[in-house]
């Protein structure tokens, strides 16, 4: 999982993006250690003018449980027609338990622009994604109905090293598409707004950083940091 993070992290570094300016109390963060769960939390984020309003990444450990995660979501300027592309990982004791890739489309409606799809739809075919679906089906969570897309892969126990190279290259296909202008700037800033709400009723990750962190917290930390409408 760490070296996931870490090919993760220099896929976007390479993608023209800069750092983000973020208070420091959300970059690096460890819970009490009188506490069980015990999370550690390592955060970084980017940008990129005009284009991509955010880029964060994260990688938490949790123990005594062995859980590993690692969280990725690029969030789009509204004026841009590109989505809002998650990639989550959870492994427990170092095999995977879930992982999903999802361009989630930043219009009401669920559509994602013509030739990005055609990218994506080239990628899954590349690296056999709808043979790895019916290998390792998962379901989606309730609160996922509203926003993940056509192209959202979604695996329960699916071997690492078969989702890894997926991800990566959603990623660069994301971060190097050239964007055009919105459709529709109030639709998509609806779109936008919808998926941060939706993400936020994840009750399993909000649980999680109720436990380690307390209540206040794990509200800030998910409305702040993981899943925020900043300027929508």
């Amino acid at each position: 999982m760490q070296s996931l993070h870490d090919s993760l992290w220099s896929t976007i570094a390479r993608g023209g993006v800069r750092p983000l300016h973020v208070a420091p109390k959300y970059r690096d963060l460890e819970s009490s250690p009188t506490l069980s769960p015990r999370m550690r939390i390592r955060n970084s984020f980017w940008y990129r003018h005009d284009e991509i309003r955010k880029v964060h990444l994260e990688y938490a450990q949790i123990e005594p449980h062995g859980m590993e995660i690692v969280h990725l979501v690029a969030y789009p300027e509204p004026t841009v027609d590109l989505p809002i592309l998650g990639v989550d990982v959870v492994a427990v004791d170092g095999r995977v338990s879930m992982c999903i890739a999802d361009p989630t489309p930043s219009t009401m409606d669920l559509t994602l622009p013509v030739e990005y799809a055609h990218g994506v739809d080239a990628l899954a075919m590349r690296h056999g994604i709808r043979d790895l679906t019916r290998s390792y089906p998962r379901d989606p969570p309730d609160w996922g109905s509203e926003i993940f897309g056509p192209y959202c892969v979604l695996m329960a126990e699916c071997p690492l090293d078969s989702f890894t190279p997926y991800a990566l290259d959603i990623v660069e296909h994301h971060l190097m598409y050239p964007t055009g202008a919105s459709r529709n700037v109030e639709d998509t800033s609806r779109a936008l707004r919808r998926y941060s709400r939706q993400q936020r009723k994840n009750q399993k990750t909000q649980n999680m950083l109720r436990a380690c962190f307390g209540d206040v917290f794990a509200k800030d930390y998910m409305a702040t940091v993981m899943f925020d409408s900043t300027g929508l």
